[in-house]
């Protein structure tokens, strides 16, 4: 991730294809994550998760990229925690403007894929590792956290 952030997130960014949220403390970086449009294809949802709409993608927004400083990972900051919640915040609020229907993520390890889980995210279908979370869901969340908690 420190690759991708140092060497080309300014460029994804620049070009359309991203937006990068940068989380800062007083010693600096310490996580980030990117958001983006993206579409899921309805054969990649389950039936209840389509709605009845079965020959067109999904619009969603994708969490391409999410990473937390590596000493802070696991710590009882709950910076990963956090930076996840506002990124299902940011997502939230622009779907509202562009709309979409899920937050999508690609997780990278098993382990993540279960600690998404933990947070709200199911797996699609076809693929274990990439996960959605109902827009309606991430609504609900936001609402029971209040506008408050999202407030840096």
């Amino acid at each position: 991730m420190d690759d991708w952030f140092l060497s080309k997130a300014l460029n994804w960014c620049y070009l359309g294809f991203c937006q990068v949220h940068v989380a800062i403390d007083d010693s600096g970086i310490v996580g980030f994550f990117s958001l983006s449009p993206t579409q899921i294809k309805p054969a990649s949802l389950s039936r209840k998760m389509r709605g009845g709409k079965n020959r067109m993608g999904h619009p969603g927004l994708l969490l391409g990229r999410i990473a937390v400083k590596s000493d802070l990972q696991r710590s009882t900051q709950r910076v990963g925690s956090l930076l996840l919640e506002h990124a299902i915040y940011k997502a939230y609020e622009v779907s509202k403007v562009i709309a979409g229907r899920f937050i999508v993520l690609d997780a990278k390890t098993d382990e993540l894929c279960e600690w998404y889980g933990s947070m709200g995210f199911r797996s699609l279908k076809d693929s274990a590792r990439r996960m959605v979370l109902p827009m309606k869901e991430a609504a609900a969340m936001v609402e029971r956290f209040g506008e408050g908690h999202f407030k840096f």
